[in-house]
């Protein structure tokens, strides 16, 4: 039976209880990263955290952050001492057999439960204060035939997790932890454990004893100190033996000869003198339990021979192995540590001994060793210097600062365009051992220590003189031995890292628990999930988004954000989608709400959370934008103004913005050497929502508008949505890892570039702007590629697919027509030719008929601009561009063209008519034309009648010559006429 009805709730039980819980792998792989599947050969078992013996937590916070994380895991705890609790694993026939002979039938009571193998595992309390060693009993030649104590450095399954086989790990009845205690380890476990007692029979004769434990709780048991225990040569420590490994591991780590033998003696075995330098460094390191560990490690070569041999080393004088022993050369010595270390006889005397001292000194402020062994400098006297000999021949200790900083960590941060180095520095003031928090330095302030230092407050000193500032940063450059290089990415979206294609979120990456990204807080909601538990029911629930709203809303907005993640693909193919979502409507139309939600596939977003806004600098947004790469970047509140300047100034960032989107490309800047500065143009696609669209043709032809109403908001399908929104980001998971595998596909590339060209094409069939054309083709991409994705994992059937995408392009075509004619009323002639009808039509402006030569003044009311016959209308060309300038200027618009750039667009259109003339053999046009008013050539723009949209002009004037009469009958002074 189990008593927690989820793994997820079985893991919070354990931590509570003080069980150091791990995540582990699910028992089918499911939801687990492409690398992990092909690299793992313990379906179920293997831990999903780095470095698992020292990060399992008993942490009830940081237990429930991990399975959230890895919704389909197994649970796992770790044992040992560290662990509070040790294990028996009892495999088959011969493991109950075995278990039956050393107990002799006498296992207490304790927490038990079975395995699906047929398996059973007993676990008890860690006994306190003694070394442990791993027991194990198998059967030659037998599988699953064994019998196996679990102890440091090991962890077990714990139910309810999932076994490869299909079942599951079930407490056995009465023996859960909410039914029984959990007994302490006995006699003859701890007897068979005890790497302390094993070696005081073998070599001191002393009386063999075993702590059964304090019968206190797990809980209680990890929150006391250590107690002193006795260690294999006869001496008392206080050191807890959770850190009984920590020297191996710090060697391994920073020896290539020590990790070398090990892996030796992991297969077949060390010879007898790598054995030997390898023991023997670990017993003069002080931990002898390491070099049993090692020398265990190969069951071929290890007998009591070897135990024998490594306890006479702890009763030898001899000093460390040296690096040139194991068989280092004098270059790779240096490397490894900075300079070379000889004796009177001129030999090299580093050893791997020095690593562990320098562990020691960054952590505890101990530093002095460290500093004379990599350095040229002394500490004394809670001082930093150097020492000089005078003429005299006496030293001379020169101080230059009270602090030591130590460098921890190179970190280059990639952009994916630039690469930026940055250092993090730790420290420690010598006067009282204080340590100093790690900062991070710029690698541009790196040389000037001045710079930096101050942020540790006043205490850390440079002393004044000539170059100490230098010498401190030298001391720093001295101690990088063992510096260790982190690559930091600062943008979102696809990075090919080690020949992968991943994709990087805030949180990291979901394939890659070592990949660290690091982006603006703006950008920190974009993350998503580690693991897809359901992704069928994730593609569902973006289904459901596309019934929150008018359908000309969110089949566009569900495209975009499925088209975002293939910028990466199209842009190596040069189809680079190229436009600006904007999605406009009234105050209280829930564009926010909208926008989030659909944002939500992209990682946990709210309506007031938008990660940029109009409020922003231009500069802040195109960096953001370049940052934001193969997502969807939300820009919120463009929105009306009463101030002309603030006004002006979010219409030129909304200009500028769009075109960066709209052409690809960044403001080009200069350093002050006039050398380029990086250009930053944007690396995915841009939802913008506000009040009313941009002004200007050319920006309305970059961007696809959707108007929401609010009528259009189907406000109980929007609620049921926001419930699930919280796993949107799960389907974009799923989608991203599926579209990774595949960059590299040249059958992909092709189909893409095939089916925009087909769709574009289609689209400028139907009278479609040639840039809407564009637009609605790479939508198209981006819902056939979420479509794609569906059929994939099983959320939709081929024919849904096929009918989903006809719906869809009938939308898209639609909302296409619909923007080209927004375009086309956006054109500057269009708004110029417009303006001058309303001008001519409310009086504000008027022309003379040339077939009328005696009309006055008095008939026309406003600007003479020209004058017209039945064909033509005969402007003159500047006057007309001012009153129109003057009117839009009024209107907070302007024309966006000059005058003869202008005629020429109307010329083009057919509006304008023209006279061609040959100079010097070359056709030339003239636009403005001179035509005949009352015997005088005049230059004047000949617009045909059909361009003008205005009544007709003799009753225009008849009916302005009523009106003129009736006001003036009506004036007082008429009344006492005579008639």
């Amino acid at each position: 039976m189990t008593p927690y009805k989820t793994i997820h709730q079985a893991a919070q039980r354990y931590a509570e209880l003080g069980l150091r819980v791990i995540p582990l792998c699910s028992y089918n792989h499911h939801g687990m990263s492409e690398k992990h599947r092909h690299d793992c050969t313990k379906s179920g078992k293997a831990p999903l955290i780095g470095n698992w013996t020292a990060r399992a937590s008993n942490d009830p916070k940081i237990v429930a952050e991990w399975f959230d994380k890895y919704m389909a895991a197994n649970v796992g705890v770790l044992t040992g001492v560290r662990g509070g609790i040790v294990a028996i694993d009892v495999d088959g026939d011969y493991g109950r057999e075995q278990l039956e002979i050393i107990s002799g039938g006498k296992i207490p009571a304790t927490w038990e439960f079975t395995t699906p193998g047929g398996g059973h595992r007993y676990l008890f309390l860690a006994p306190e204060g003694v070394p442990l060693r791993k027991y194990s009993d198998s059967l030659p030649g037998a599988v699953h035939q064994e019998l196996n104590f679990l102890i440091d450095g090991q962890q077990t399954v714990m139910p309810p997790s999932r076994h490869k086989n299909g079942g599951t790990y079930l407490w056995v009845d009465g023996h859960s932890p909410d039914e029984i205690e959990l007994a302490a380890a006995p006699d003859w476990m701890v007897q068979k454990m005890s790497l302390a007692l094993a070696l005081d029979v073998l070599f001191d004769d002393s009386d063999t004893s075993s702590n059964n434990g304090s019968g206190q709780s797990i809980k209680q048991q990890l929150d006391n100190k250590p107690t002193q225990s006795k260690t294999s040569a006869g001496r008392t420590s206080n050191s807890p033996s959770s850190n009984r490994n920590e020297k191996d591991e710090i060697l391994r780590n920073q020896c290539a000869k020590v990790s070398e033998a090990w892996e030796l003696q992991n297969g077949d075995g060390c010879d007898w003198h790598k054995w030997f330098h390898t023991a023997s460094l670990l017993v003069k390191a002080g931990s002898v339990e390491d070099a049993l560990a090692f020398s265990e490690a190969s069951s071929k070569k290890h007998n009591e021979n070897s135990r024998t041999e490594i306890e006479n080393m702890t009763k030898k004088d001899f000093g460390p192995t040296r690096c040139t022993t194991l068989g280092c050369d004098a270059d790779q010595i240096k490397r490894c540590f900075g300079k070379l270390r000889k004796n009177e006889k001129n030999e090299i005397t580093n050893s791997p001994v020095a690593f562990l001292k320098a562990e020691k000194s960054s952590n505890t402020g101990d530093i002095a060793e460290l500093v004379k062994t990599f350095t040229r400098y002394r500490v004394q006297h809670g001082a930093i210097g150097q020492v000089d000999v005078n003429k005299s021949g006496d030293e001379v200790f020169k101080p230059f600062a009270n602090f030591v900083a130590v460098p921890e960590e190179e970190v280059c941060l990639d952009d994916g365009a630039t690469q930026e180095r940055c250092f993090v520095v730790t420290g420690v003031l010598l006067d009282d051992d204080t340590m100093l928090p790690p900062l991070r330095v710029d690698h541009q302030d790196f040389h000037d220590p001045t710079k930096w230092v101050i942020r540790w407050g006043l205490r850390p000193t440079i002393f004044p003189g000539n170059y100490n500032k230098d010498r401190v940063r030298h001391t720093v450059q001295l101690l990088s031995h063992r510096v260790k290089n982190t690559v930091v990415y600062t943008h979102l979206g696809f990075r090919n890292i080690d020949g992968e294609w991943k994709y990087l979120h805030a949180g990291g990456c979901s394939d890659d628990n070592n990949v660290q990204v690091e982006v603006d807080s703006r950008l920190s909601r974009y993350i998503l999930p580690s693991e897809e538990p359901d992704p069928i029911a994730a593609v569902e629930r973006c289904f459901d988004l596309l019934e929150v709203a008018n359908e000309r809303v969110t089949h566009p907005l569900i495209a975009t954000m499925f088209l975002a993640p293939l910028c990466e693909i199209l842009r190596k193919i040069e189809i680079e989608p190229a436009f600006v979502v904007w999605l406009y409507g009234q105050t209280g139309a829930m564009k926010s709400t909208i926008s989030a939600l659909f944002l939500c596939l992209f990682g946990r977003f709210t309506a007031k959370s938008p990660p940029a806004s109009y409020r922003d600098t231009a500069n802040s947004l195109e960096r953001r934008a370049f940052a934001c790469k193969d997502s969807v970047l939300w820009i919120d509140d463009f929105h009306p103004t009463q101030n002309p300047l603030e006004a002006r100034k979010m219409e030129q960032t909304a200009q500028s913005h769009i075109r960066a989107y709209g052409d690809r490309v960044a403001r080009g800047r200069m350093r002050a050497d006039a050398t380029l500065r990086q250009d930053f143009a944007p690396k995915g696609l841009a939802l913008d929502t506000g009040e009313q669209l941009p002004y200007g043709h050319s920006s309305n032809a970059r961007l696809l508008g959707l108007e929401l109403l609010p009528k259009d908001v189907n406000k109980e399908k929007l609620t049921k949505a926001q419930l699930h929104a919280p796993h949107l980001a799960e389907a974009m998971l799923g989608y991203t890892r599926w579209l990774g595998r595949q960059m590299t596909n040249n059958d992909l590339s092709r189909q893409l570039k095939e089916t925009f060209a087909a769709k574009r094409s289609e689209a400028e069939s139907s009278s479609s702007h040639g840039r809407i054309a564009e637009t609605i083709a790479w939508l198209f991409l981006g819902l056939q590629s979420f479509l794609n994705y569906a059929v994939y994992i099983g959320a939709v059937t081929e024919d849904e697919r096929k009918y989903r995408l006809v719906n869809g392009w009938r939308i898209l075509l639609s909302l296409a027509d619909s923007q080209s004619e927004s375009v086309r009323e956006s054109m500057p002639t269009t708004q110029f030719m417009d303006t001058v009808s309303e001008l001519l039509q409310n009086r504000t402006i008027y022309v003379r008929s040339l077939n009328s030569p005696y009309e006055s003044e008095k008939d026309f009311p406003g600007k003479h601009v020209g004058w017209h016959d039945k064909d033509y209308y005969y402007f003159l060309p500047t006057v007309l561009y001012n009153e129109v300038s003057s009117f839009l200027a009024n209107q907070h618009e302007h024309i966006p063209l000059k005058m003869a750039a202008l005629w020429k667009q109307l010329e083009v259109e057919g509006a304008l008519s023209t006279e061609t003339y040959m100079e010097n053999g070359v056709e030339k046009v003239k636009r403005i034309r001179r035509k005949t008013v009352r015997g005088v050539r005049v230059p004047v723009l000949w617009i045909k009648k059909e361009s003008v949209a205005v009544p007709d002009e003799t009753e225009a004037r008849k009916r302005d010559k009523r009106t003129r009469a009736v006001t003036q009958k009506s004036e007082p002074g008429n009344l006492f006429d005579e008639t």
